[in-house]
């Protein structure tokens, strides 16, 4: 067992103390651990040596004693987590921006008890909308927070990509270390560059020694589209000033920024995170060029942050550049010294495979061991692909190219269900490999006329639907879903008073017209017996939903059983079952509920895989 993969994170890599077991299946879900005192203990603690005010470089900026917005308030993780909760579900274009978030406080406050109290939400809604008019520095324009859409913002965008030995082990990623990013930072960055500052205390860090093997995981706060550029965002609620005094402007200016930024792993965390949105980018943007997308990373400290017309206005922000490094250096790398140069890019480039690799099919001939030597197949997508082939072999045999198409067209086939994809156009899969790996492909047309003469299609093993190359399995669950959702769609619509739900659509959906889409979303689906629901991050889609189940239980109370008895009919029973991909999916999906609302769930909210391993879930 290789000991060194593992499933880890920022804050695992920062503080490996603090780390669990090496081999993890799902990252836990717990609140924000930015929102911590001085004297706190944790990967993101603001150690107690940070200097003095008095002792800091820099000129006294006037109006450094003003108190900070948030100087009454909470502090601790369960309150950073509650703030970024709020900054998340808040459209801060909304027509009264103050109620909105009223409104998104007391809403989260259910899932966050942070201690702060009702008469205090006031006080964070007039602290957050100081938050919103602070201008975003340099790289941003110096446009405000508040100014940026919801359109123009990705909030919590969730990562998981393969580090080195992620999904490509080979005998030189062991080698990899956290602490062989620092020649990379200085190579590519300047002098005095704060980050490039902090590779010297990657090098002497004893955290520095942790081998780069097996996945990332985490979560961005936020990324910011401003213009053509995208930013990357994380808030912070670090109190940074003496907890027995006042906190003021001084605990956050650009000296006190940049001195808590050195004591921490934060240019670390920024590192990451730019990388993470760079191969987002990437894999997203026709014609991405990090010099021109890529905008760099923001912290936004928000117990420092002022309003605009503020006469002692404070935007207390600390703002990295990382282009070249990231484009050139960290998102693929080599550590000096120590072996050819290897990707950690999700994508990562075919390598040739150690014959010792377990992914090596050892009785491949032909062009399934080329394709699999190259890691283009998998030992699974080759043993599938010779099993079904021989399980069909006519009498007398197949000629030797007729048999080798159908092996390639049964292993690619495979190959796609493993990348996500139930079924494979041979013509696209020719394009993407034929450049890579000349092994004289055949016309895609000409090879699907001998697919279908094939015994191995006429005895329903393989299946060519309009071009497509299936598995018959898959391909009968296409069809039965595609059915049976024709077959629904044909039904006559649920009993409704059309009336009665307009009028509870007004009192469930606030009236003002950001709220159209949500409300005209819920009033169709009410009716129909299978909807789906699309949108962009942050167009309201759980907000739509929420709304959704509340109507139909309104709809139920209007839309008795027929009992058949004299007696007073009683109200429809709703089966309501809420589930995600994943546990943090899940946990975001419970947010906009009250804790009485999803006591009132035919089950507890859960994830997809939990619902289908369940005997009692009543799911197929």
């Amino acid at each position: 067992m290789d000991t060194q993969w593992r499933r880890t994170s920022y804050s695992a890599l920062s503080a490996p103390a603090d780390a669990g077991p090496g081999v993890g299946t799902e990252a836990e879900v717990a609140p924000d651990d930015d929102g911590l005192l001085p004297d706190d203990q944790g990967a993101d603690a603001v150690p107690s040596d940070v200097p003095p005010r008095d002792e800091l470089p820099g000129p006294w900026i006037p109006g450094s004693e003003v108190a900070s917005p948030m100087a009454g308030l909470p502090v601790g993780a369960t309150f950073g987590s509650l703030v970024h909760a709020v900054l998340e579900h808040t459209d801060p274009a909304s027509p009264d921006r103050h109620q909105a978030l009223l409104d998104s406080i007391e809403a989260q406050a259910h899932f966050w008890p942070a201690g702060l109290a009702p008469e205090q939400y006031d006080e964070l809604a007039d602290a957050l909308e100081a938050v919103y008019d602070s201008p975003l520095g340099p790289l941003a324009g110096n446009v405000s927070l508040g100014s940026i859409t919801v359109a123009d913002r990705l909030a919590e965008l969730d990562f998981e990509f393969p580090l080195a030995g992620g999904d490509s082990p080979s005998a030189h990623n062991g080698d990899l270390l956290l602490s062989d990013l620092a020649p990379i930072l200085e190579e590519h960055l300047a002098e005095g560059d704060p980050v490039r500052e902090w590779a010297r205390t990657l090098r002497g860090a004893p955290w520095g020694a942790q081998p780069l093997r097996g996945y990332l995981t985490g979560s961005i706060d936020v990324v910011l589209r401003v213009g053509e550029t995208y930013l990357v965002v994380d808030y912070k609620t670090n109190w940074l000033g003496p907890f027995d005094e006042p906190l003021t402007a001084s605990a956050y200016d650009p000296s006190a920024l940049a001195a808590a930024m050195g004591h921490s792993s934060y240019p670390l965390q920024a590192i990451l995170y730019a990388v993470v949105a760079h191969r987002f980018l990437r894999g997203r943007l026709r014609d991405y060029e990090p010099d021109r997308h890529l905008g760099g990373v923001l912290y936004l400290y928000l117990r420092g942050m002022w309003p605009r017309d503020s006469s002692h206005r404070r935007a207390s922000l600390w703002s990295v550049l990382l282009v070249a490094t990231v484009r050139d250096g960290v998102s693929h790398f080599r550590p000096l010294g120590r072996g050819p140069a290897m990707s950690i890019s999700p994508t990562n480039p075919i390598d040739q495979l150690s014959e010792f690799d377990a992914r090596r099919a050892r009785d491949a001939t032909g062009v399934l061991a080329e394709l699999n030597a190259a890691g283009v197949l998998h030992a699974g997508d080759v043993h599938l692909a010779q099993t079904l082939a021989k399980s069909t072999e006519p009498s007398p045999a197949r000629p030797m190219e007729q048999r080798e198409l159908v092996e390639l067209a049964i292993a690619l086939t495979a190959r796609g269900l493993r990348e996500g994809s139930i079924c494979v156009d041979l013509e696209v899969e020719v394009e993407a490999l034929a450049e890579s790996h000349p092994i004289g492909w055949p016309d895609s047309q000409e090879w699907l006329k001998v697919l279908q003469s094939d015994e191995v299609t006429r005895a329903g093993a393989l299946v060519i639907d309009d071009g497509l190359v299936y598995l018959q399995r898959f391909h009968h669950q296409e069809v039965s879903l595609a059915e049976s959702l024709a077959h629904r769609a044909a039904l006559p619509p649920l009993p409704f008073d059309a009336e009665a739900l307009g009028e509870a659509a007004a009192w469930v959906f606030p009236p003002d017209a950001s709220y159209d889409a949500q409300r005209n979303a819920a009033l169709t689906a009410v009716a129909a017996r299978t909807s789906v629901l699309t949108g962009g991050p942050g167009t309201g889609k759980t907000t739509a939903i929420a709304g959704l189940l509340a109507l139909l239980w309104i709809n139920a109370q209007a839309s008795p059983s027929d009992t058949g008895a004299a007696t007073k009919p009683t109200p429809r029973r709703l089966r309501i079952a809420l589930a995600a991909p994943t546990a943090k999916a899940a946990l975001r999906l419970k947010r906009p509920f009250t804790p009485r609302s999803l006591e009132s769930l035919s089950a507890p909210v859960n994830t997809l895989q939990t619902w289908w391993k369940s005997p009692k879930s009543g799911v197929r």
